[in-house]
């Protein structure tokens, strides 16, 4: 209920959303480096705008430690520390 990925990135969850044939939208709250809310919540982040510089080169600085799984990922998925998913069953 914190509304924080709890180890699982975005990513997992638009594929299991998939998987479950849930029609869902997942909105951007929290991002690394920034203090509070990203307001309004959004779909999509972009460097420079919703996170800075200093942000992207803690990310690259971190990724040859990640997981292979993670170290694929972009850096606007990396910078996403919090989401709102809200999920709709179909068919």
């Amino acid at each position: 209920h914190s509304g924080l990925p709890n180890r699982r990135m975005m990513d997992f969850y638009k594929k299991k959303m998939s998987e479950l044939r849930y029609d869902a939208r997942i909105f951007i709250t929290h991002l690394i480096g920034r203090d509070g809310d990203v307001i309004p919540h959004k779909e999509n982040v972009e460097i420079n705008i919703d996170y800075s510089d200093s942000s992207l080169r803690e990310i690259q600085d971190i990724r040859p430690k990640l997981n292979a799984r993670y170290k694929s990922l972009s850096n606007e998925e990396l910078s996403i520390s919090g989401i709102f998913l809200i999920g709709k069953k179909t068919g």
